[in-house]
């Protein structure tokens, strides 16, 4: 139960980002053509999974399903 609370927790803030650099993003330039917000985002999220999964893959913060 707890990884799909962490997963839903993780979902949430990633949407609620996207929208609001979306958001950011058509008040600062308009209407852009490409969702540079989206791309931000998902950077920022995959650094920050890099920065708190351990090189050896062991973290407190990963659930195991053993």
């Amino acid at each position: 139960m707890k990884e799909i609370l962490v997963v839903g927790v993780g979902g949430f803030v990633g949407s609620a980002a996207r929208y609001y650099l979306g958001g950011l993003a058509f008040q600062l330039a308009g209407a852009p053509r490409f969702p540079i917000s989206t791309l931000i985002v998902n950077i920022s999220g995959c650094l920050l999974i890099r920065n708190t999964v351990r090189p050896g893959g062991a973290s407190p913060y990963v659930f195991s399903h053993s």
